[in-house]
């Protein structure tokens, strides 16, 4: 696990305080299909917690609670260091989180490398690429965001060997319109 916070004199974040935190910065927010941008993050928090394994399932969940938020708000990842989040929850925020003008398969590739992040980005991918959702955008935009995905999906499945030894944990992969 990462630094102890009650170390350093700081008191350990949790999930709760990392829910706190996006429901504070995602509130004002709205998804590209027009819902509210919490949803998708409850869904990913949710989706972590089934897929992920028992000992990483507290760290992906608050990871997980705070996937987007150095991505889309002002919070920094030092932000979430001296807010008490352990290094390895940090960790997997930044490798899930997109850097300027870096392929989106790079950033894959990263969260596919950590530990929890690769856990947090299936269960993010996951998400952004169900048809419900996919269903509202107009169809070449959702084309285009179900191959990104599909592809994507494929290497952090691979990273987190979902399905591999019970294959009811495993998703289908999404139907394509013929």
């Amino acid at each position: 696990m990462g630094r102890r916070c009650d170390d350093i004199g700081v008191e350990p974040a949790d999930f709760d305080t990392a829910w706190q935190l996006a429901e504070r910065v995602h509130g004002p927010q709205a998804a590209k299909d027009g819902e509210p941008y919490l949803c998708h993050v409850r869904r990913v928090v949710e989706r972590v917690r089934e897929l992920a394994p028992v000992d990483l399932s507290e760290r992906c969940a608050t990871a997980a609670a705070l996937h987007d938020v150095v991505e889309d708000t002002a919070v920094g990842l030092d932000d979430l260091a001296s807010m008490g989040f352990d290094d390895d929850v940090v960790a997997a925020v930044d490798s899930v989180t997109g850097r300027e003008g870096e392929p989106y398969i790079e950033l894959v590739r990263r969260a596919a490398a950590d530990p929890v992040g690769r856990w947090v980005k299936l269960a993010d991918n996951l998400d952004n690429s169900d048809e419900t959702r996919l269903a509202r955008l107009p169809e070449a935009t959702a084309a285009r965001l179900r191959e990104k995905y599909a592809s994507a999906r494929r290497l952090l499945r691979a990273a987190c060997a979902v399905g591999a030894d019970d294959p009811s944990r495993d998703e289908p992969e999404p139907a394509t319109p013929s």
